[in-house]
């Protein structure tokens, strides 16, 4: 049997758990899992037990919101492809991210935390990993409904995402929220990137996992918000139209098993019949250059197809 490997980013909790508990451990499949430290790598296992083979099933440290960490553990992903040891890549899931009340704190490379973590962690990560990813490679993007809101969030209030230039982004602000939703527009913008970028057999999509109590993301915020979003809604998240983890991870393990097709337009959604957001490719074209400087993105370190920008120009259309 060919072996397959999956890359996965956090795995220790919500729709990333919940993924790693359907795919790692299946025939076929060998799976690179990324967390923060030590003690989450620690934790990861023992959440995993007898589905994490030790030495087969690999775990590898990665602070996303350190651009340094970042390139760390792309080094290691690809001294273990090289070595033989673990498969190229045919599935990556960028999942992990963080929802502060502000967006005041910093990065230690000086950027605010919330685009460091979502944005550019994921945006360095992928460019590093480009060389080591199989002909037949998959890159699925975990977004959010805030780029196209479901009635609840605009019941609710919930700010879109409004963007803004990366440059100002990165300076700190009071909008926590705010910050988050065009981290996931940014990462809409990655997600066209790359499905535009992407030699043939190989593919990108942005999934939407809906609105999703029970996961990890308010991690940062006061501890009601946590207990309610922990422990209440995953119940009643029926009633708004929510997702839970279970139903969020069983709709997306398909797509990174590569049972299910990708589709042609480079959005996923557990809700069925949702809809992309309009896409301009200007937009596309500025953030991934932009993006591609401020993290130091040089073809050095990339796949050539990385750097084929002239794939990436055009009129803006809409997604159908």
């Amino acid at each position: 049997m060919t072996t397959r490997s999956l890359l996965l980013t956090g795995a220790t909790s919500g729709l990333g758990l919940g993924v790693a508990r359907r795919i790692v451990g299946t025939p076929g499949w060998q799976s690179v899992l990324l967390v923060r430290n030590e003690q989450r790598a620690d934790d990861l296992r023992e959440l995993l037990g007898d589905r994490f083979t030790e030495g087969f099933d690999r775990i590898v440290c990665c602070e996303q919101s350190s651009l340094d960490s970042v390139r760390s553990a792309t080094a290691r992903v690809g001294e273990l492809i090289e070595q033989g040891a673990l498969a190229p890549l045919s599935s990556v899931v960028m999942n992990a991210a963080i929802l502060r009340n502000d967006a005041t704190e910093m990065s230690v490379d000086g950027i605010e935390l919330t685009v460091a973590t979502n944005l550019f962690g994921p945006h360095t990560l992928l460019a590093g990993l480009s060389p080591y990813l199989a002909d037949d490679a998959r890159i699925l993007i975990v977004g959010s409904p805030t780029i196209r809101q479901t009635w609840f969030q605009k019941l609710a209030g919930v700010k879109p995402a409004a963007w803004k230039p990366l440059s100002e982004q990165c300076a700190p602000g009071e909008d926590g929220v705010g910050a988050y939703a065009r981290t996931k527009l940014g990462l809409f913008y990655l997600s066209c990137a790359a499905a535009r970028l992407v030699p043939d057999g190989m593919g990108a999509a942005y999934f939407d996992p809906g609105v999703m109590p029970g996961t990890n993301i308010l991690r940062e915020r006061h501890r009601f918000s946590q207990i309610y979003w922990l422990k209440v809604l995953p119940f009643v998240a029926w009633t708004f139209g929510g997702v839970t983890v279970g139903r969020g991870s069983r709709v997306m393990a398909p797509y990174v098993l590569h049972q299910k097709s990708l589709g042609y337009n480079g959005f996923l959604s557990v809700k069925w019949g949702k809809k992309a957001p309009a896409v301009d490719t200007s937009r596309v074209y500025e953030y991934f250059t932009e993006a591609n400087d401020i993290c130091g993105v040089t073809p050095s370190g990339t796949a050539p197809w990385w750097h084929r920008l002239d794939a990436l120009t055009g009129t803006p259309d809409a997604a159908t």
